[in-house]
């Protein structure tokens, strides 16, 4: 059993290469050819930026199900209130986010996973998300996934094994924090004040990394 973190960039931006440990040459492998379904979900908004972020974030999801999982021609379905997921013959649970061009996805055959990629808030917005949150969210860290870079050279995927360190304790975690336990209950986003008590039955891990000049937090949330 085995979580795995993807990180990728939609506008193939520069990484801190200190973060990055080798090249996994045994993963690369040609670009996944996406189900019409999620063509069309990816083509509904105008928003070329949304648009670029949705197409990375769905390539990078089916080439890490082959990648890691050896799953092939899956089919994406949704939950009541929106959550897509695997059909359940597949055994992976996953979750999507993303943010300023930056995405993340997160697979797991352990269970289910709720994942967010947030650029730093600045200190304006800062001041109007906490008037709608947040508790010090206090919840057990899991053992550390498995975590990639994946990016895209003429056609072909690449994995890079990445090592992150722990992010600092800023709002900006705190958010993903928060985000990535609200996407793995799938309660919307209006019980992000309910927080803390997701977090007795949930563990998250959260780290960051640097994409050209813009510091990006992720958490991931997975059941104990």
């Amino acid at each position: 059993c085995m979580i795995y973190t993807v990180i990728s960039d939609a506008f193939s931006r520069k990484v801190d290469n200190n973060i990055i440990k080798e090249d996994c040459r045994i993963l690369r492998q040609p670009l996944p050819i996406l189900p019409d379904e999620v063509l069309d979900y990816i083509n509904k908004t105008n928003n070329e930026t949304l648009k670029a972020e949705r197409m990375m974030a769905y390539t990078s999801l089916f080439a890490s199900a082959f990648a890691f999982f050896n799953i092939e021609n899956a089919r994406i379905e949704r939950k009541e209130k929106g959550k897509p997921y695997f059909s359940p013959e597949c055994g992976v649970y996953f979750n999507i986010s993303h943010s300023d061009g930056a995405v993340a996805v997160v697979l797991s055959d352990e269970g289910d996973v709720g994942i967010d990629i947030q650029s730093e808030i600045s200190l304006e917005r800062e001041k109007r998300l906490k008037s709608r949150f947040i508790k010090d969210v206090k919840c057990g860290t899991r053992k550390k996934s498995k975590c990639f870079f994946m990016s895209i050279d003429d056609g072909e995927i690449l994995f890079y094994e990445i090592s992150l360190g722990e992010a600092d304790d800023v709002f900006t975690k705190k958010w993903t924090v928060a985000e990535s336990l609200i996407k793995l209950t799938s309660e919307g986003f209006s019980a992000i004040s309910e927080v803390d008590e997701s977090a007795l039955t949930s563990s998250v891990e959260s780290f960051s990394l640097a994409i050209e000049d813009r510091m990006y937090f992720v958490s991931l949330a997975s059941e104990i």
